[in-house]
């Protein structure tokens, strides 16, 4: 009985776990912890960098639809008077653009026009006719040295801030008759699908613009592309390109980064 009692408590006290053993679980098993968060966290960035791509490509995708739309609505500002002799007359306008790529280094912290132009709907009879002022701006973004936004305006009204100390002239050889264009009859922009009295678009993290131009017979191309950078440096690698070409019919004119 007695060596039987010694042989059960024996194999009794080799039912627990050795210090080693604990120590070896422990390790194995911060070693699985350290792994699944590793996992974790590599797929939130993941998502985290494809949320912002996304995002970004909508946005791009709609501000540069506009911007496109309104480029092919370029024109002259017309009068057709059927009692007159010419029944048809025009004043000339044009597209001023900024030729060179636009990035944060040559913007520096000062905004920057960089594409103005005019969409003008003609005045037939005694209907006023409507001049639509559009512009493009480049606005450092406040608290990074790297971006930098665009905004896009459209105004009936030239003397806006917007285009204020401008040396671009809209209308080449004189201002047409204003006394027929955005007179209290005149049909608002709303009237032709062309949004509200003022309207603004803006898109931010912007890493760099090019603008350029092509001529293809009696047209223009107009080409425009984008380049947008996630804003946390830890995501640096993560951008969006976006471009449109838009073919122009009135007359262009390049400058250089401050000369719109």
């Amino acid at each position: 009985m007695k060596r039987d009692r010694g042989d059960f408590l024996k194999r009794r006290g080799r039912t627990g776990f050795t210090l080693v053993e604990i120590l070896i679980a422990t390790a194995v098993f911060s070693l699985f912890l350290g792994g699944l968060f590793s996992l974790y966290r590599m797929g939130s960035s993941m998502f985290q960098a494809g949320s912002w791509k996304l995002q970004k490509q909508k946005e791009a995708e709609r501000f540069l639809a506009l911007v496109k739309e309104r480029l092919e609505q370029a024109s002259p500002a017309a009068i057709v008077n059927p009692s007159a002799n010419p029944q048809l007359t025009e004043t000339l306008s044009r597209l001023g653009y900024v030729s060179s790529s636009i990035n944060r280094a040559n913007l520096g912290n000062t905004p920057s026009r960089l594409l103005l132009f005019t969409v003008c709907k003609p005045s037939i009879g005694a209907t006023p006719g409507l001049v639509l002022y559009h512009g493009v701006r480049a606005v450092p973004t406040p608290g990074s040295p790297n971006l930098f936004n665009l905004e896009f305006i459209s105004t009936t009204t030239a003397m806006h801030a917007f285009f204020s100390n401008t040396g671009f002239a809209f209308f080449p050889s004189g201002t047409p008759d204003l006394s027929r264009f955005n007179q209290p009859g005149s049909p608002p922009p709303g009237a032709f699908r062309l949004g509200g009295d003022l309207g603004m678009t803006e898109v931010t993290e912007v890493a760099s613009m090019a603008i350029s131009c092509t001529s293809v017979a009696s047209e223009s191309l107009l080409s425009i592309s984008l380049e947008f950078r996630h804003p946390n440096p830890r995501y640096d690698k993560t951008s969006v390109l976006q471009r449109i070409v838009s073919r122009i019919e009135v007359p262009v004119e390049a400058r250089i980064l401050g000369g719109l």
